[in-house]
Parts: structure tokens; sequence; C-alpha cells
């Protein structure tokens, strides 16, 4: 995580120093899931998150494009 976050530091610092404002790109907002257990997949064109709770696991997926959620579903978590 302290990687990503120098590496991020470091772009956006030296697009800065080079006059250049950064772009940033996002899309429309949707319903947040906040889980124990996160796991993000991308196939060509799509992102898959699977985040497991005690209770559900639920499956994502958002356009790469776009960056839409254009599916989302939940299952029973299986107890233990």
């Amino acid at each position: 995580m302290k990687f990503l976050a120098l590496i991020t530091f470091l772009f956006f610092s030296s697009s800065l120093a080079s006059g250049q404002s950064p772009t940033l790109k996002v899309g429309a907002p949707y319903p947040v899931i906040d889980a124990k257990h996160k796991f993000y997949f991308q196939t060509e064109k799509n992102i898959v998150t699977v985040k497991i709770t005690n209770e559900l696991i639920y499956v994502s997926i958002i356009d790469k494009a776009s960056l839409r959620q254009t599916f989302t579903t939940s299952y029973p978590a299986p107890h233990r």
C-alpha cells in the first residue's frame, strides 16, 4: 500500500512540476460494499469485484471504459 501511495505521489508531483495539470476520470457513483475480504480481477473490458462478509458474498462488474457498475449480485456465505 505504501508503494502505491509513493508511485501516485511521484506521478502527480512530476506532472505538476512540468506544468501539466493531471487529468482524472471518475465514473458515476454506486453503492459501496465494505467487506473484510475483497478481491479484484480484470478482464479485457471489465473489473470484477468479489467481496465477502460474514453473511454474504457480493459480486460486481464494473466497465473499464466508463467506470460504471454494470452488474451486482449477492449470494449467502457458507457458514463454518
